[in-house]
């Protein structure tokens, strides 16, 4: 990527933004990434080992960085460093610990703002600036608690909504998000109850108009195949029958919208709710939906813990769960009531999770990959729109915070990248560490000097790779790094102690000097953090950058 390039890219997003500020951002004119919505099967690997028991062992920094990126988005090199030689179980213990102590962001100021009526332009035109001002402040909070938010972008991409295509309402989506947020490491039977009657979720999946007239068996039927069990057991007989769903939807008639307070609630009318007899499960009774819920965990409650653990295992370890270490964590799952915390405790502590094979096999999504080069680089804008750039890029790259493509959410991994989110991956990733409104060249001194020490007198040959050790997952000795051929600049020969460096040590010295005599190397001036800015660029682009 060159200037010319970076520029563009700049030109648009600076006119995006300047669209939403005139509040002119409308959803035809999204630029969303066409991404491939079919899962995609991930190859087999042999790990070098299956145990669930915890890692005692300190952590090296190849680990930490795992840990952190995993976690927390990104790793600040601070946070790295602070981390090494200490146990890993306990480590894992401590952020565990911090994320469930973290207070979850307040309500926004129009928490509780609705419209007088639905012909209050004002409100709406105002509602719209509300939500792009939401996507901003989750994509800050991304920075802020990590793991909390982690935790909540799997939920919202397990629990699905969608806001357009909904309610489109912003103070109704903060709710959402808000039980996201209050059960990410909670009881899952608990939150399971909570989110069926989210008015999100009653609206997404047609709950307010199920009633006993006419039932709607959207929710019932992802209930079973999306939220809890999935269509087919581990040993592939069917969970469920379309009886079960209709049954299980005549259960959950009676909820509406009550839009007579404020603010607006879930309300419910025995009166459009069906009180005939219902049989599923091998139960009869004039059941609703509570007892739809008490019932599928008690029939159900294996299928139910193997599901829930395979997605946490593609979510922090690799797309293609083991089934011994499933099944482990399945009949821990229900051991535990359904208690999230100690399965998160269990697979991130555990042997498995630290494994060689494992680190840097997972491909961010775009709102990983951008939360993780703010922490990794240090940024810290002041323009509070910053972050709402953020979330189109995010949106540009395939994944519209909120908005995800259908109910099944976003397949992920491999389906993350086409030839067109690649580019757009790119050219954000690009224009936040080229442009100084971004990294200031405070920050990029302040980054180079804690990457390595500025005043090595071969700092110059060592910082090159010392950056990409910091920014990428995959062992410096293994990227594809083009060899250049080219003299040294200068034509002075270089100190015999870099003579016997291996090859990409001088390939990438060559590369961040872009023709610069290495003896003239001075990162005081412009012309060296135009081509750091240049090298950092070239670093974002290793197809490895793209996995964590």
């Amino acid at each position: 990527m060159n200037a010319q390039s970076l520029s563009k890219d700049k030109e648009r997003d600076d006119d995006r933004l300047k669209a939403y500020r005139e509040k002119k951002l409308i959803r035809k004119n999204r630029q969303t990434a066409t991404l491939d919505t079919k899962p995609v099967a991930a190859p087999k690997i042999q790990f070098s080992t299956l145990s669930l028991d915890p890692n005692t062992s300190p952590l090296t920094e190849r680990q930490a960085y795992h840990l952190l990126r995993r976690t927390q988005f990104g790793a600040p090199l601070e946070h790295v460093r602070a981390l090494v030689g200490q146990p890993a179980d306990q480590v894992v213990q401590q952020l565990i610990d911090e994320a469930i102590q973290t207070e979850i962001p307040a309500d926004p100021p129009w928490v509780n703002s609705y419209p007088r009526d639905y012909e209050d332009e004002q409100y709406f035109e105002d509602n719209i600036d509300w939500f792009f001002e939401y996507m901003g402040d989750t994509f800050r909070n991304l920075n802020r608690n990590a793991f909390q938010e982690m935790m909540m972008l799997f939920w919202h991409n397990h629990f699905v909504i969608a806001f357009f295509d909904s309610h489109g309402m912003s103070p109704v989506l903060h709710q959402y998000v808000k039980t996201l947020r209050t059960n990410a490491f909670g009881n899952f039977k608990t939150f399971v109850e909570q989110i069926g009657l989210d008015m999100s979720m009653l609206s997404y999946l047609n709950g307010f108009d199920n009633q006993k007239a006419a039932p709607n068996e959207n929710y019932a039927r992802e209930l079973m195949e999306l939220f809890t069990m999935g269509i087919l057991g581990p040993d592939g007989t069917p969970n469920y029958t379309e009886i079960d769903i209709s049954e299980m939807a005549r259960a959950f008639t009676g909820y509406f919208l009550d839009n007579s307070v404020k603010p607006w609630e879930v309300g419910y009318d025995p009166g459009r709710h069906d009180t005939g007899q219902k049989t599923f499960f091998g139960h009869t009774g004039n059941f609703g939906y509570q007892d739809v819920v008490d019932i599928i965990f008690q029939e159900r409650p294996y299928q139910i813990a193997y599901f829930i653990c395979e997605k946490l295992y593609k979510q922090f370890v690799y797309e293609a769960p083991d089934p011994t270490i499933i099944e482990g964590l399945a009949q821990q799952f229900q051991s535990a009531n359904f208690e999230l915390r100690p399965i998160l405790e269990t697979l991130l502590k555990s042997q498995h999770f630290f494994s060689d094979e494992v680190i840097g096999a997972h491909i961010k999504s775009p709102a990983e990959l951008f939360a993780g080069l703010i922490q990794e680089l240090q940024l810290s804008p002041e323009d509070d729109d910053f972050f709402v750039e953020v979330g189109f890029a995010s949106l540009d790259s395939g994944q519209f915070i909120f908005e995800p493509p259908n109910v099944a959410g976003w397949p992920g991994y491999r389906a993350w990248i086409t030839t067109a989110s690649i580019q757009s991956r790119w050219g954000s990733l690009g224009f936040y560490a080229y442009y100084d409104q971004y990294l200031t060249n405070e920050r990029l001194d302040q980054f180079v000097q804690a990457v390595h020490d500025a005043s090595d007198s071969l700092a110059v040959f060592r910082l090159p790779a010392a950056i990409v050790r910091h920014m990428v997952s995959a062992p410096i000795a293994t990227l594809p790094i083009e060899t250049i051929s080219a003299p040294w600049a200068g034509g002075q020969p270089i100190p015999a102690e870099i003579e016997q460096e291996p090859a990409y040590v001088h390939n990438l010295t060559k590369r961040m000097l872009g023709g610069i005599p290495w003896y003239e190397w001075d990162l005081s001036t412009d012309e060296a953090r135009y081509a750091l800015r240049e090298f950092l660029v070239y670093v974002l682009q290793l197809p490895e950058y793209q996995l964590a």
